[in-house]
C-alpha cells in the first residue's frame, strides 16, 4: 500500500491510576472508543493504520497535544508523510483542562504535520475559524460544569454524597445535552443527504436513518453500531 494510503493513529485519555498490564488499554471506554472511530475512519477511506501511538496519564498538567507521544506520532507521520488522526477531537477538547483548552488550540495550529479528527472527517487546518471558536466555547462550558458538579460533592459529607444534590444532576444533564446537540448538528449534512434520495412525500425515518448510518460506517456516540433510538434522538434535535 502507498505511502497515501496510510495514517498515523493517536489516542490519548486521562486515566486515575496507571495502568498495571498491557491489556487494560483496550478495555479502557474512552480509549476503546477513540481506537474505533480512528478504525473506522481508515476502513471508509480505504487506508491502513501504520501505527497506533495510545497514551494514558495520570498528570493533568498538559494537554492531549502537549505529551511526548504526540509530538512522536507527529515525528512519524513527517517523516512517512502520513496524516495523523485522532478518534473525536471534540470530545477530548470537552475533557481537557479550562486552563490548558487554548494551549491545545495553539498546538494544534503549530503542527506542521495534516491532523485529522476522524469523527468528523474533517482536517484541522480546514475546519473554518468560527467552528473551533465554537467548539473551543462547548469545551469551557462542558469544563465548567464538570467542574461545579466537583465543587459541589467536595462540600457534601460523606453521607449526603450517596444522593447527589438535584442542582448537580441538571448541570450534568445540560452539559450531556449540549453535547447531543452538537454531534447531531454535525450529522445535518448527512441527514440532508439521505433525504434528498428519498421519494417526494417520504419523510425519513428513525430506522431508515440507522441504516444509513451503518452502512456508511458512521460510528455511533456510544457504540460502533447505530440503535433506532439513537438515530431517533438525532431526528429530535434536528427536527426542533
Amino acid at each position: 500500500m502507498s505511502a497515501e494510503n496510510r495514517i498515523v493513529a493517536y489516542v490519548f485519555s486521562h486515566v486515575p491510576k496507571s495502568f498495571e498490564s498491557k491489556d487494560e488499554p483496550g478495555k479502557h471506554p474512552w480509549i476503546n472508543r477513540q481506537c474505533k472511530l480512528i478504525e473506522h475512519f481508515a476502513k471508509r477511506n480505504g487506508l491502513q493504520i501504520e501505527k497506533f501511538f495510545v497514551h494514558a496519564t495520570t498528570y493533568r498538567g498538559k494537554s492531549f497535544a502537549e505529551f511526548s507521544q504526540f509530538d512522536l506520532a507527529v515525528a512519524r507521520g513527517l517523516a512517512h508523510s502520513h496524516p495523523i488522526v485522532i478518534g473525536d477531537l471534540r470530545e477530548l477538547l470537552r475533557r481537557t483542562k479550562a486552563s490548558l483548552i487554548t494551549r491545545a488550540f495553539t498546538k494544534l495550529d503549530q503542527v506542521p504535520a495534516t491532523v485529522i479528527d476522524a469523527s468528523s472527517g474533517q482536517k484541522w487546518r480546514d475546519i473554518p475559524d468560527s467552528d473551533k471558536q465554537s467548539m473551543m466555547l462547548e469545551a469551557v462550558r462542558a469544563n465548567h460544569a464538570r467542574s461545579q458538579i466537583i465543587r459541589a460533592g467536595q462540600g457534601l459529607k460523606w453521607d449526603e454524597r450517596r444522593a447527589p444534590p438535584k442542582s448537580n444532576q441538571l448541570l450534568g444533564a445540560k452539559a450531556n445535552s449540549i453535547g447531543a446537540q452538537n454531534r447531531a448538528a454535525a450529522l445535518a449534512p448527512f441527514v440532508t443527504s439521505i433525504e434528498g434520495t428519498l421519494p417526494p412525500g417520504t419523510k425519513l425515518s428513525a430506522s431508515m436513518l440507522a441504516h444509513e448510518l451503518n452502512k456508511a460506517g458512521v460510528p455511533a456516540t456510544r457504540s460502533s453500531i447505530w440503535s433506532v433510538n439513537a438515530a431517533k434522538n438525532v431526528l429530535a434535535r434536528l427536527r426542533r
